[in-house]
């Protein structure tokens, strides 16, 4: 597109200057671009319009303006299937305000984070909760998980876990929030102090109180006096005087209570030598395992930022915490073996990021099929070099009889576009993803290919009798 005719014809008669007795680029000089691949044939049977045969138009909302953009891969809906939740995010370009002393100021951007409330019977928006100046992992709803009616998302700019409960009425009602406090009760105390405080300086005629603000205690630098010459960003600074979140306190003395009740001088030994790695871990994911107890990724910070190694060849933490206690219950590393076992044999460790979709879900711990799947995966990573992971082939994914052990269908993530549909050859070793969506219980696939710098292809798999 964006050419006629005549612009491609004068861009290929590209002919020898005999002015400057220099030969100019010809077209038999480019490499000949790939065969089209031949036009698919579509089957009997099958309509035109595939897509109106399955779905069909109920609302259509207007949710963001300007420059705040949707995103297409964030779409959760509630159990009662009344409500859906979508979020989208704009630029915020202002001078950062630390919320919390443990807040993180090593991001280059950030961005004003909205999730949205829409009725589904009537297609009508009935709340929003906007998060300022946030970094939430949206994509695959990595830093966002729905259980029943709670919105848990999770803040890695502020080290933070939001609990946002969803009322039958439609709307969002804040909850409490872990990390810096890992209880609503924990400001109490500390409430009541500023208050004692507060009235002996009257008494004795003092200086001002301590401030309800917990940033203002220490002037801390923002984000204009952080940033290099060279317009970066420069990494986490050193903040040693800064005290530990609560729950990076509880994480912290859990594995000091685990060393010492260890009684082996080795462990203890090892915990103090590790300290500053374990007080360097950052909060990172989180997904809920019931209504009271939920688990916690700890990862370094080069990892969150996406500035050092792939976080599969780093070491990270996996943190068990009560809901209901406040408490740390176990800390897993995650070569452990005792996650794996519980990985293995737990539905709730392969948890989804919304409502009852592991209803549907085949696990190794309710499938034998799938188990001896999950075995021979963990034997083949093993045992590869270099773990087990591969870029997406060109094959398409093949099904096969488990009685007769023979072919029986294949589902192509990239099918044969049909007649006069021009797309763009993939590279042999560019990277691709394919995301399959399967229904419960009906023969009907959506698979979606991500190619890096291309816009996603989502292809309908169905049978026609």
């Amino acid at each position: 597109s964006g050419g006629t005719d005549d612009d491609d014809d004068d861009d290929a008669m590209q002919v020898d200057d005999p002015s400057d007795g220099k030969r100019r680029k010809s077209s038999q000089d480019e490499p000949e671009p790939p065969p089209p691949t031949p036009p698919q044939k579509r089957e009997e049977g099958v309509p035109q319009d595939l897509f109106s045969t399955f779905f069909t138009a109920t609302h259509e909302v207007q949710v963001t303006f300007g420059t705040e953009q949707l995103f297409k891969d964030f779409c959760l809906f509630t159990n009662d299937r009344r409500f859906v939740v979508l979020a989208s995010a704009v630029p915020n370009f202002s001078p950062l305000r630390l919320k919390y002393l443990h807040s993180l100021t090593c991001f280059p951007s950030l961005d004003d984070v909205t999730f949205w409330l829409v009725n589904l019977e009537d297609g009508v928006i009935c709340d929003r909760i906007v998060f300022t100046q946030d970094y939430i992992v949206l994509s695959n709803h990595s830093g966002v998980q729905l259980y029943d009616d709670i919105l848990a998302v999770t803040s890695v700019q502020n080290q933070s876990i939001h609990f946002v409960h969803i009322r039958p009425s439609g709307s969002f009602l804040m909850g409490r929030t872990v990390g810096w406090h890992t209880d609503d009760v924990d400001e109490m105390p500390i409430a009541q102090l500023r208050e004692n405080e507060f009235q002996h300086l009257q008494a004795t005629g003092g200086v001002t109180p301590l401030p309800s603000d917990p940033t203002a205690l220490a002037p801390y630098p923002t984000r204009t006096n952080l940033d290099t010459d060279d317009g970066s960003s420069p990494p986490e600074p050193a903040r040693d005087d800064v005290p530990y979140s609560g729950f990076k306190q509880r994480f912290l003395s859990f594995l000091y209570r685990k060393a010492m009740a260890s009684e082996k001088m080795r462990t203890v030994r090892h915990y103090y030598l590790s300290f500053s790695q374990f007080a360097s871990l950052v909060m990172w994911r989180m997904q809920f395992l019931d209504d009271n107890h939920i688990l916690v990724k700890m990862g370094v910070l080069e990892n969150v930022v996406n500035r050092g190694e792939p976080s599969s060849s780093q070491t990270c933490f996996f943190v068990l915490f009560s809901l209901e206690t406040s408490a740390v219950l176990e800390v897993y590393e995650n070569s452990s073996e005792e996650l794996l076992e519980l990985f293995e044999t737990w539905p709730q460790f392969r948890g989804h990021a919304a409502g009852d979709a592991q209803t549907y879900s085949t696990f190794a711990c309710n499938n034998e099929f799938a188990r001896d799947a999950f075995h021979r995966q963990m034997y083949s990573i093993r045992k590869a070099r270099n773990g087990g992971g591969r870029l997406f082939g060109d094959l398409p994914i093949k099904f096969w009889c488990r009685n007769t052990n023979q072919l029986r269908f294949r589902l192509d993530p990239n099918p044969v576009p049909p007649p006069g549909v021009r797309t763009t050859a993939y590279r042999p070793m560019q990277k691709r993803f394919a995301n399959f969506l399967f229904h419960p219980h009906l023969p009907f696939v959506l698979s979606v290919l991500l190619v890096p710098s291309q816009p996603p292809v989502v292809t309908i798999h169905t049978r026609f009798r």
